[in-house]
């Protein structure tokens, strides 16, 4: 992205799927496939974050790399309250954490996110 908006993209998220797919593909040649959800996310090596710009300062830098072994080493979870709707009703309470139930079925953006979920 950073090639088409230099200036436009901070940084990325970056999906590794292919050894999902070779793991589900294989599972179903074995006769062992079976429909599951799946929520790989930085932990697994499924989801990774991109270089970051030049234009994010240092400082910042380092604590959204904090923020992600954190998240890696499950110490924190970026959907733990408190936590208000974008309308500014409650969501999550403080120290309450989304399901992924939860996070798999919300049609609203949280506080602070402007724009709307068309219908």
């Amino acid at each position: 992205m950073k090639a088409y908006g230099p200036d436009a993209s901070l940084t990325s998220s970056i999906d590794h799927w292919a050894p999902y797919y070779i793991e589900r593909i294989q599972a179903l040649l074995d006769g062992k496939w079976e429909s599951h959800d799946t929520w790989g996310g930085l932990a697994s090596g499924m989801l990774e974050i991109g270089p970051y710009s030049d234009l994010i300062p240092l400082r910042v830098q380092a604590q959204a790399n904090d923020a992600i072994a954190k998240i890696k080493e499950g110490r924190l979870h970026p959907f733990t309250g408190p936590i208000r709707k974008q309308d500014g009703s409650g969501w999550l309470a403080a120290g309450e954490t989304a399901s992924d139930s939860e996070l798999l079925t919300m049609f609203f953006f949280v506080e602070g996110i402007t724009g709307i979920i068309p219908q």
